[in-house]
Protein backbone atom coordinates (compact mmCIF):
# COMPACT_ATOMS: atom_id res chain seq x y z
CA UNK A 1 0.00 0.00 0.00
CA UNK A 2 1.67 3.14 -1.13
CA UNK A 3 1.52 6.17 2.05
CA UNK A 4 -0.19 9.15 1.66
CA UNK A 5 1.90 12.26 1.58
CA UNK A 6 0.31 14.36 4.39
CA UNK A 7 2.50 17.83 5.82
CA UNK A 8 1.75 18.35 8.95
CA UNK A 9 2.84 22.70 9.70
CA UNK A 10 2.95 23.97 13.50
CA UNK A 11 0.80 27.47 12.71
CA UNK A 12 2.80 30.10 13.17
CA UNK A 13 2.21 33.62 13.22
CA UNK A 14 2.40 34.39 9.78
CA UNK A 15 -0.25 31.49 9.06
CA UNK A 16 -3.18 33.78 9.52
CA UNK A 17 -4.43 32.79 6.06
CA UNK A 18 -4.45 29.03 6.20
CA UNK A 19 -5.88 29.42 9.66
CA UNK A 20 -8.74 31.17 8.95
CA UNK A 21 -9.15 28.79 5.68
CA UNK A 22 -9.13 25.84 8.10
CA UNK A 23 -11.58 27.32 10.83
CA UNK A 24 -13.73 27.80 7.08
CA UNK A 25 -13.88 24.64 6.17
CA UNK A 26 -12.88 22.27 8.68
CA UNK A 27 -14.67 23.67 11.38
CA UNK A 28 -17.47 25.07 9.15
CA UNK A 29 -17.72 28.82 10.92
CA UNK A 30 -16.67 32.27 10.53
CA UNK A 31 -12.73 32.74 11.36
CA UNK A 32 -12.52 35.33 14.71
CA UNK A 33 -9.23 36.75 15.18
CA UNK A 34 -6.76 34.40 13.86
CA UNK A 35 -3.76 36.80 14.27
CA UNK A 36 -4.74 36.90 18.23
CA UNK A 37 -4.99 33.18 18.77
CA UNK A 38 -1.82 32.35 16.37
CA UNK A 39 0.09 34.99 18.80
CA UNK A 40 -1.30 34.12 22.56
CA UNK A 41 1.05 32.92 24.98
CA UNK A 42 0.90 29.14 25.42
CA UNK A 43 -1.68 28.70 21.51
CA UNK A 44 -0.53 25.35 20.11
CA UNK A 45 -2.00 24.77 16.53
CA UNK A 46 -1.47 22.06 13.70
CA UNK A 47 -2.50 21.72 10.63
CA UNK A 48 -2.89 18.64 8.15
CA UNK A 49 -2.71 19.34 4.66
CA UNK A 50 -2.51 16.94 1.17
CA UNK A 51 -1.43 19.05 -1.94
CA UNK A 52 -1.64 22.47 0.22
CA UNK A 53 -4.96 21.29 1.00
CA UNK A 54 -6.10 21.36 4.59
CA UNK A 55 -7.39 17.96 5.56
CA UNK A 56 -7.10 18.31 9.30
CA UNK A 57 -6.21 20.73 12.44
CA UNK A 58 -5.43 20.25 16.00
CA UNK A 59 -5.06 23.33 18.57
CA UNK A 60 -4.64 23.73 22.41
CA UNK A 61 -2.51 25.13 24.93
CA UNK A 62 0.14 25.37 26.92
CA UNK A 63 -0.85 25.98 30.66
CA UNK A 64 1.57 26.84 33.74
CA UNK A 65 0.36 25.42 36.92
CA UNK A 66 0.57 27.10 40.36
CA UNK A 67 3.25 24.39 41.15
CA UNK A 68 5.66 25.29 38.75
CA UNK A 69 4.50 22.66 36.23
CA UNK A 70 2.99 22.65 32.83
CA UNK A 71 0.55 20.64 30.56
CA UNK A 72 -0.49 20.36 27.52
CA UNK A 73 -4.85 20.75 26.85
CA UNK A 74 -5.76 19.25 23.52
CA UNK A 75 -8.80 21.14 23.07
CA UNK A 76 -9.90 20.37 19.25
CA UNK A 77 -8.97 18.23 16.81
CA UNK A 78 -10.62 17.62 13.54
CA UNK A 79 -10.18 15.41 10.50
CA UNK A 80 -11.81 16.31 7.34
CA UNK A 81 -14.55 13.20 6.46
CA UNK A 82 -13.08 11.65 3.62
CA UNK A 83 -9.73 11.78 5.37
CA UNK A 84 -10.45 10.20 8.60
CA UNK A 85 -8.92 6.43 9.07
CA UNK A 86 -5.81 7.55 6.96
CA UNK A 87 -3.23 8.37 9.98
CA UNK A 88 -4.32 12.24 9.72
CA UNK A 89 -5.58 12.27 13.52
CA UNK A 90 -2.47 10.16 14.46
CA UNK A 91 0.02 12.05 13.29
CA UNK A 92 -1.57 15.44 14.21
CA UNK A 93 -2.24 13.53 18.64
CA UNK A 94 1.86 12.80 18.02
CA UNK A 95 2.42 16.45 17.05
CA UNK A 96 0.99 17.61 19.81
CA UNK A 97 2.46 14.99 22.09
CA UNK A 98 5.71 15.83 21.16
CA UNK A 99 5.33 19.65 21.80
CA UNK A 100 4.07 19.07 25.08
CA UNK A 101 7.48 17.24 25.66
CA UNK A 102 9.32 19.97 24.12
CA UNK A 103 7.47 22.61 25.85
CA UNK A 104 8.37 20.46 29.01
CA UNK A 105 5.35 19.89 30.12
CA UNK A 106 4.19 16.97 32.39
CA UNK A 107 0.91 15.42 31.06
CA UNK A 108 -0.90 16.63 28.31
CA UNK A 109 -5.55 15.73 28.48
CA UNK A 110 -8.12 16.42 26.20
CA UNK A 111 -12.03 16.10 26.94
CA UNK A 112 -14.10 13.76 24.45
CA UNK A 113 -17.39 12.30 23.75
CA UNK A 114 -18.68 9.14 23.46
CA UNK A 115 -17.30 8.98 19.49
CA UNK A 116 -15.30 5.16 20.06
CA UNK A 117 -13.42 6.07 17.20
CA UNK A 118 -11.64 9.03 18.74
CA UNK A 119 -11.53 7.01 22.03
CA UNK A 120 -9.13 4.49 20.15
CA UNK A 121 -7.12 7.16 18.49
CA UNK A 122 -6.37 8.65 21.83
CA UNK A 123 -5.64 5.12 23.29
CA UNK A 124 -3.27 3.93 20.46
CA UNK A 125 -1.37 7.12 21.06
CA UNK A 126 -0.90 6.12 24.85
CA UNK A 127 -3.42 8.54 26.40
CA UNK A 128 -5.41 6.68 29.27
CA UNK A 129 -8.86 7.01 30.39
CA UNK A 130 -8.84 8.83 33.74
CA UNK A 131 -12.24 7.82 35.91
CA UNK A 132 -16.08 9.20 34.93
CA UNK A 133 -15.51 12.75 34.93
CA UNK A 134 -17.94 15.11 34.05
CA UNK A 135 -17.79 18.14 32.27
CA UNK A 136 -19.40 21.67 32.96
CA UNK A 137 -19.14 24.60 30.98
CA UNK A 138 -20.47 28.09 31.31
CA UNK A 139 -21.40 29.40 27.38
CA UNK A 140 -22.81 32.90 26.16
CA UNK A 141 -21.02 34.45 29.14
CA UNK A 142 -22.65 37.73 28.88
CA UNK A 143 -20.03 40.90 27.12
CA UNK A 144 -17.19 42.39 28.96
CA UNK A 145 -18.56 45.96 29.62
CA UNK A 146 -15.81 48.69 29.24
CA UNK A 147 -15.72 50.99 31.75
Amino acid sequence: MTEIEIDLIGLESSDVDLTEQIVREIKLSSPGDARAFLNAPGSVAYAATHSNNPIGWAYGYVLERPDGGRMMLLYEIEVVADWRRKGVGRRLVGAFRDHAVEAGCQSMWLVTDDDISAQMLYQLEGANTEGTRLQFAWRDLPARVDE
